[in-house]
């Protein structure tokens, strides 16, 4: 199994939790994303989106992280990553696309990038505070009224809506966001930083590390 991706990138970030929870080991192939890596023919014949992260597992290769988790949860099905009922399953999922496409959507590299350089840093600023706060407090809502709650999302053993909560929020706290206001995130957050599977995943302990990157 191979995973392509970059030390700092969340959506790699989740992958290596969830390869971590599953007791699964995959061979790391850095792509340097301060050095448009993902760019390059070489990646572009791996993923032609161009984007990390991508798996490979024998001669299935999986592009985002939503689909490689989903995949790794079917192959590998345990320990699961999603509750049993069918109604619960779907919540943990729902989180997962909150993150994905909402708060990563909007707040992402490309975006800032972009309007960083068409309206300037002010702009910018302004743009991804207000929609890392939007998304928050949706989850928040979600998550606080969520009838299996307990240490994590879904009870008390982490799975594939602490993969994508996690990352999301540590990004957001590198960026300065005040967080202050989203309690049950923070709750969650907390606890997924003590467990051993999300302490081997976080992006300081990867071998790709550099000290000053571009993102």
């Amino acid at each position: 199994m191979i995973l392509y991706g970059y030390w700092r990138s969340a959506a790699t970030f989740r992958v290596r939790i969830a390869l971590a929870l599953k007791g699964l080991e995959a061979e790391l192939r850095p792509v340097d994303l301060s050095r448009n890596e993902q760019h390059s023919p070489a990646y572009r014949a791996v993923n032609p989106q161009g984007i990390v992260p991508t798996l490979v597992d024998g001669a299935a290769t999986i592009c985002q992280s939503l689909a490689i988790i989903e995949y790794l949860e079917e192959v590998y099905p345990d320990p699961a990553l999603l509750p049993e009922d069918a109604a619960a399953r779907a919540r943990s999922r729902a989180v997962a696309v909150a993150v994905a496409a909402e708060l990563q959507g909007r707040t992402g590299t490309s975006i800032r990038d972009h309007l960083l350089e068409r309206f300037g840093a002010d702009v910018m600023t302004e743009w991804y505070r207000h929609w890392a706060l939007v998304g928050c407090a949706g989850l928040e809502g979600l998550l606080s009224r969520e009838p299996l709650a307990g240490r994590f999302c879904f009870g008390d053993r982490p799975g594939l809506a602490d993969c994508f909560l996690y990352p999301q929020y540590r990004v957001f706290e590198r960026r300065g966001v005040d967080l202050g206001g989203f309690p049950t995130l923070k709750r969650i957050a907390d606890a997924c930083r003590s467990e051993p599977a999300f302490i081997h995943a976080a992006p300081e302990n990867q071998p790709d590390r550099v000290v000053d990157p571009r993102f």
